[in-house]
């Protein structure tokens, strides 16, 4: 019996070794990944020469290493006898899908160590004949919370399934963290990462395969893909948005006023950027702390700042902007008065929108309780269909249209919802992607279906 200290496959420490008849020792993934390519050579095989005998055995797999056909068990190399004379790796002690709880399984089918909520809830293995197959249509569809029974206009719960979740390959920072700054969906499919800890945006593809990396010279906190295909990135630490084209960055403007937090392209091309102001050291009272939403030409240039009506509901902290090109308007979201605010391209607003906070406080404070779930916007995007989605720390995603006005409010199954610390991103083939901005998780969700409370015309997202 072999007892080396890692896979001769992987060349990793074993996980879930399996000895073949021959007495070698793989991972069993490793088997099943081998396995599949062998038939695959097979089959091509067959495919050009029909009179060939290269055929292979469906029950039998060729031993990696000395060759010898060794005979597949009829349930599967699971059914193969454990190695446990080899060094094991040791599994991490959170689970793969949530990240949060403690793993009490490994699911021989997709290969990740679970929770028992994860494994209940995702389960891959493969159904008999003999078993009713639960549908879409049976499976309880999430509650919405209760804070948000309160809103006036909601017509629709979107029902949301996770479909893919990965984990960023990223070193954690000094605290142990893999923070994510931001997730954007790419006009071409797919999405960029911005990640903390590494001078780099990540360009992941729809499949979550990594496409591509682009060095930054400083960390990048946010990025927009531009009309022509550049990309404009807002290095907040040097107050400066940099122009990425043919492989280099290059100046866009400096914001030495105020922080760059959040930027869109409008239809004309301008662009639209927010953030904080910029104090020298020293006490600030609070009545001094406003923000600044300001507009760029397309070369840099400032063209002039984005007022609201009501002067003393100015912006105090403005950290997110997203156009609507379909609409002509853009949305900014201040984190200090909570709320988002709508406006046309032209600098008029239209309509301003916080979650129905005001709606919910008042039945609490009828019974003297305290409100819990006020309306904090976290990360905002537009999905092809002209929606904006605004993640909340409920956990939830609410979608408005257009213009600003509430349709509906998407949910899930997953216990901790879409996240908490929520980045949220539509690309183009309607993959919803959703970060855990704290432990480096991505999460990929599919609108399935939806619960409608009104018999109106509305757009899906």
């Amino acid at each position: 019996m072999e007892d080396h200290d890692s896979c001769p496959v992987c060349f990793e420490n074993f996980v879930m070794p399996k000895l073949l008849p021959c007495k070698h020792t793989f991972c069993l993934r490793c088997l099943k990944d081998y396995c599949d390519q062998q038939k695959t050579v097979s089959n091509k095989l067959t495919a050009t020469d029909k009179d060939s005998n290269n055929a292979m055995d469906k029950s039998a797999i060729i031993c990696p290493l000395c060759r010898n056909m060794c005979t597949i068990p009829k349930k599967g190399f699971q059914d193969l006898f454990t190695n446990y004379f080899v060094q094991i790796s040791k599994p991490s002690k959170i689970c793969e899908i949530c990240v949060q709880e403690n793993i009490s399984t490994y699911c021989t089918t997709c290969f990740k160590y679970k929770c028992k909520v994860c494994f209940r809830q995702y389960d891959h293995r493969k159904k008999t004949s003999g078993k009713t197959e639960v549908t879409e249509d049976d499976r309880p569809n999430p509650r919405l919370p209760f804070h948000l029974m309160f809103i006036d206009g909601i017509r629709t719960e979107y029902i949301c399934e996770l479909t893919k979740t990965f984990q960023l390959d990223v070193p954690p920072n000094e605290k142990g963290k893999r923070w994510i700054y931001s997730v954007v969906a790419s006009k071409k499919g797919g999405a960029y990462v911005l990640p903390q800890t590494v001078p780099f945006v990540l360009k992941f593809g729809s499949n979550t395969d990594l496409l591509g990396k682009i060095r930054t010279p400083d960390p990048c906190t946010c990025i927009i893909e531009l009309k022509n295909g550049d990309l404009l990135g807002i290095f907040r630490r040097s107050r400066l948005i940099l122009r990425y084209v043919c492989g280099g960055w290059s100046h866009f403007a400096t914001t030495l006023d105020y922080f760059p937090y959040g930027l869109a392209e409008l239809s004309d091309s301008k662009i639209v950027v927010c953030g904080p102001s910029a104090f020298p050291s020293g006490d600030i009272k609070e009545d001094e702390i406003y923000g600044i939403v300001r507009m760029y030409s397309e070369s840099g240039d400032a063209l002039g700042e984005i007022e609201k009506k009501d002067k003393e509901n100015s912006f105090l902290s403005p950290s997110l902007a997203v156009s609507n090109k379909r609409s002509k308007t853009f949305a900014i979201s201040d984190q200090k008065r909570l709320c988002v605010t709508i406006y046309h391209e032209n600098g008029d607003e239209l309509t301003t929108y916080n979650g129905g906070t005001s709606m919910f406080n008042l039945p609490m404070n009828l019974f003297g309780l305290q409100p819990q779930g006020i309306f904090q916007p976290i990360e905002m995007c537009c999905s092809q269909a002209g929606n904006f989605f605004i993640s909340c720390t409920d956990g939830t995603l609410h979608v408005l249209d257009q213009y600003g006005k509430i349709m509906g409010v998407a949910l899930t199954n997953c216990p901790d919802g879409f996240g908490t610390l929520t980045d949220v991103a539509v690309d183009i083939d309607g993959n919803i992607w959703c970060s855990n901005s704290e432990f480096g998780t991505i999460k990929l969700f599919r609108h399935v279906r939806y619960k409608n409370h009104l018999k109106s015309g509305f757009i899906l997202p």
